[in-house]
């Protein structure tokens, strides 16, 4: 049963929301995304328990928002079919213009790649893990409609919000059970469905619109914005650590970073900081979503000009290309553009002084984009066209065995180390070192480490004879990814496992281990 009187229960709770109360019986929506890796199939689902939200209006709106939200984190990848991680087409392409707008130079240290990697595929999830039903893990999200926290209009300024997030609860002073969603009166009454929105962009007869990533501020962009904010207490984590709305310092003034045009500013500051961000996260999914829906890239809005405030930059985007009409922005300006932090959580900042990323970091084809900033205009990109990888093979989900140690004396190595270790296996512009093959065991060799980085190793460990063996780097990529992902531990925030390699010829496993283990093995 599902109460709609939500008026005077958001009184109660706006009073009482960090105690313990009765609540009426959740209606229940289950988020389900079918995986397939070869021939095996399996299901990933999160459980929304979503209380005093209408039955007729509300409830449905939440629903078809998270199923969209769904949508837009799957286009960040290569192919928004079925994701299956063996498959490089189904990876992130961190060279392409969209990386480099919200990520940064794709050749950037220290590389943050995996790190994007795995919030995004997470966000695909929706939950940490593979496979198992909601009973046994407890991936559940609490949905609320009536501002629990009264937090859905600014007491100083007046400003309104679409919703926001509480990962803490005040009377315990410790994480919640599961994280709560409220959405707000203008998530239901300003925001548009993604539905909508699309169809919108698809009946415009100038064809700027799909230029513009303004023109898909949706309900979607909003749940998949809150997504990101859960961190490791929960299940349902979808970002390492919690990724916040960062601040940094444009024209004079400190903003929380939002859209695509601050976070576009903040990528040419602190790509480390960027890849934590969350619209750095849903805008770039946003931007792949309408590339691949409409054939062309939305480069705007351009990034925002340092020098001018905040509003100066708004004011200069009603000048570009794609510009929603006043008459459909004027409800939308009145919105805020984040979410308040009702938790009081501390929000990591760019260094006050920070200066913009040098161009020589860029490449040359990247050039007209850095040097477009407070135009209202950017000329033609020519970017490289990339040769196709081939398809690597596909490990087997079921062999994957975490944990995996020789010595039980050594830790498994740290999630942040595993990161850097895996920056050379996202350089897809090199399809030489993709296509290259590991080296071949020679006596008394048991196994090879070529990808490392502080506790990290990805190693390739010999289980006999590799004389025919055609195993490519891509392979061995792709197997430590499908390790990465199933065996990384969010409460000790390390990663360990192991897969058997699954090419003919190749007798062995792929790890991920620690270097001094992986330093003992080779021996």
């Amino acid at each position: 049963m599902v109460r709609t009187d939500a008026l005077s229960a958001s009184i109660i709770l706006s009073t009482l929301w960090g105690l313990t109360i009765a609540s009426p019986s959740p209606h229940e929506f289950t988020l389900t995304w079918k995986r397939e890796n070869g021939k095996e199939t399996f299901n990933a689902t999160t459980t929304f328990y979503i209380y005093y939200c209408d039955a007729q209006r509300q409830i449905p709106a939440i629903e078809q928002a998270h199923k969209d939200a769904l949508k837009l984190a799957n286009a960040a990848f290569y192919d928004d079919r079925e994701l299956s991680v063996g498959d490089p087409h189904q990876l992130i392409d961190f060279t392409s213009q969209a990386a480099i707008d919200y990520f940064g130079p794709a050749d950037f240290k220290p590389s943050q790649h995996q790190r994007i990697y795995d919030t995004l595929y997470r966000a695909t999830e929706t939950y940490p893990g593979w496979g198992l039903s909601d009973w046994w893990n407890s991936r559940y999200i609490d949905v609320f409609c009536d501002d629990f926290a009264n937090d859905c209009v600014n007491k100083e300024t007046g400003t309104k919000s679409a919703a926001y997030l509480s990962q803490w609860d005040p009377a315990t002073k410790r994480p919640r059970q599961w994280p709560w969603i409220n959405y707000c009166p203008p998530f239901f009454d300003i925001l548009k469905s993604h539905e909508d929105k699309v169809k919108e962009i698809d009946n415009d007869k100038t064809g700027r619109k799909k230029l513009n990533t303004k023109n898909l501020r949706t309900r979607a962009t909003t749940a998949l914005h809150e997504w990101m904010h859960i961190n490791n207490d929960h299940s349902s984590m979808i970002c390492e650590g919690g990724c916040e709305d960062t601040k940094q310092i444009i024209g004079g003034e400190w903003t929380s970073t939002y859209k695509s045009g601050a976070a576009k500013l903040l990528a040419r500051k602190s790509p480390e900081l960027a890849a934590k961000t969350n619209d750095n996260l849903v805008y770039f999914a946003t931007a792949r979503f309408m590339e691949k829906r409409w054939g062309v890239y939305p480069e705007f809005p351009l990034a925002w000009d340092n020098r001018k405030t905040p509003k100066q930059n708004k004011e200069a985007e009603k000048l570009q290309p794609g510009e929603p009409e006043a008459t459909s922005t004027s409800d939308l300006d009145a919105l805020g553009d984040g979410d308040p932090n009702v938790d009081g959580t501390p929000v990591p900042s760019v260094p006050a002084d920070a200066p913009l990323l040098d161009a020589k970091n860029y490449p040359q084809w990247y050039q007209p984009v850095l040097s477009a900033t407070g135009s209202s205009t950017l000329p033609p990109i020519s970017q490289p066209t990339r040769k196709p990888i081939p398809p690597a093979a596909l490990p087997k989900f079921d062999a994957v065995r975490c944990n995996y140690m020789v010595n039980r004396n050594i830790q498994d190595p740290t999630y942040d180390d595993c990161v850097q270790a895996f920056a050379p296996t996202f350089d897809y512009t090199n399809r030489t070192q993709w296509m290259a093959h590991p080296p071949k065991p020679g006596k008394g060799t048991t196994a090879y480490s070529g990808w490392t980085s502080g506790t990290c190793a990805l190693t390739v460990q010999y289980g006999g004879d590799w004389s025919g063996c055609e195993a490519t780097n891509g392979d061995i990529w792709t197997h430590a990814r499908v390790v990465f992902e199933g065996c990384v531990d969010y409460s000790t925030r390390t990663v360990g496992g192991s897969v058997p390699l699954n090419v003919k010829g190749c007798p062995g496993n792929v790890s991920i281990t620690h270097t001094v283990e992986a330093i003992e093995a080779i021996g």
